[in-house]
């Protein structure tokens, strides 16, 4: 029987807005020829079209796009990609919530809508890689930003501290351990053939809930070397 491999972007096959290695790439590339193989990650179709998907060959159905938290999910065949999954947008009533407490923020943040969920971007978009590392390396900050949200949504949303400054606001049912028994589950493979691997397994990471999935096999890895060496042994 297949087995499914699912693995975050960021920090996991490459470094934060970078292309994976040539050897990242050429794994990947072999896994799929006898099991399927799903990139997962909260970056847009847009940005993993271009760092990944453009730079990878592959002559076969088994990879699928998992952009959002996977609240899309894309079949890539015969280098097109195919929409399979697509979740509900955010309901206008929670939108609404979400909007009114980010406002109420003392600090300009930059807020984007995307599939399922609203990610507020704590620097800006302008702001400097340099400037991105050095600003919340411990998430310390964005933990007490979020201490605040919470006392207002009491629970209704998820929300994660993820990548170098954002804050993800995410529809319940709709983060990463939720779409991945749904992809599971479209592919007919039982949790005990799932893996996956990532980097953002601390408390509130936006990885942390696969955790809770007790059938799955989870790899936690600090940057791509060590993806590298998991994928050979795969």
């Amino acid at each position: 029987m297949k087995k499914l491999f699912i693995f975050d972007y960021d920090n996991t096959l490459a470094q934060p807005v970078s292309v994976p290695s040539d050897n990242i790439l050429s794994e990947t590339a072999r896994l799929t020829k006898e099991n399927y193989v799903a990139i997962m990650s909260g970056r847009t179709l847009k940005q993993l079209n271009q760092l990944f998907v453009k730079n990878i060959t592959i002559t076969n159905n088994n990879l699928f796009i998992c952009p959002y938290y996977g609240n899309k999910i894309f079949n890539y065949n015969l280098k097109t990609l195919n929409l399979i999954y697509e979740a509900e947008q955010v309901p206008p009533k929670d939108k609404e919530i979400i909007y009114k407490a980010l406002k109420g923020i003392k600090k300009k943040v930059i807020i984007t809508e995307k599939a399922g969920y609203i990610a507020m971007d704590c620097l800006g978009e302008d702001a400097s890689n340099e400037v991105r590392e050095k600003w919340d390396p411990d998430g310390s900050k964005r933990l007490s930003i979020r201490r605040n949200l919470d006392e207002i949504f009491k629970g209704r949303f998820d929300m994660f501290i993820t990548g170098r400054a954002t804050i993800d606001i995410v529809a319940k049912g709709r983060n990463k351990a939720d779409n991945t028994v749904r992809l599971a589950r479209m592919l007919d493979i039982p949790l005990t053939n799932v893996t996956f691997t990532g980097d953002e397994f601390y408390k509130y990471g936006n990885d942390y809930p696969l955790l809770s999935l007790k059938d799955i096999q989870i790899n936690i890895i600090k940057n791509p070397e060590e993806t590298l060496g998991i994928l050979k042994r795969m």
